[in-house]
């Protein structure tokens, strides 16, 4: 597809406003702000041990994974709580594509204020989709132009985020197409193809 940009739509000159998001324009286009709502729970450090609390990392991929601290390490920043299924994002990072979503099972699970916690519409939004989506081509292309900042220091501030529109199909197109995504990926799918020799 061709796009032809004139000068008199562009609200910016520089070229982080060129690139946008398209993906699946024929469906319905939502705001992430109206599919996620931030949690604002913070832990009670005077009830809790340090060492209680599982912190975690974000990978670019979007996988969550426990971060390992030295014994009698504690966190200065104030902690908050992440629950299974909220999306979670690193801020420093989001341009990355650090989103991941929290798998039933975990306990405990804190952030520092470096990070920010969502709790999903599950009525409208498989969250699984939304790591899918955010892991797309388009969509890290999309993070990366609209960073800011300093240099070494850039990142994707949370309103520009929120604001972004994202293609929505019916709950059940997204449950069926993450269901299928993981079922693909499950070794057990597969039969052990006979040795020729």
């Amino acid at each position: 597809m061709i796009e032809i940009y004139r000068w008199r739509q562009l609200d910016r000159w520089d070229a982080f406003t060129i690139p946008h998001l398209h993906v699946a324009p024929h469906l319905p286009q939502v705001r992430i702000r109206d599919l996620l709502t931030p949690r604002h729970e913070r832990v009670d450090r005077s009830a809790w041990r340090f060492d209680q609390l599982q912190p975690i990392t974000i990978h670019f991929g979007g996988d969550i994974s426990r971060r390992k601290i030295a014994e009698g390490t504690n966190y200065s920043l104030p902690l908050s709580w992440v629950r299974p299924g909220d999306v979670v994002l690193s801020k420093i990072d989001l341009k990355n594509g650090a989103v991941g979503v929290l798998s039933e099972g975990w306990e405990n699970v804190v952030v520092t204020s470096h990070f920010k916690v969502y709790t999903p519409d599950t009525r409208r939004l498989d969250p699984r989709f939304f790591r899918m989506l955010l892991q797309t081509k388009d969509f890290k292309d999309w993070l990366w132009a609209n960073r800011s900042g300093a240099d070494g220091r850039t990142e994707v501030k949370l309103d520009v985020f929120e604001v972004l529109e994202i293609p929505l199909p019916p709950l059940t197109e997204q449950t069926a197409l993450c269901d299928g995504y993981a079922a693909a990926l499950d070794p057990s799918h597969y039969t052990q193809l006979p040795v020729c020799g």
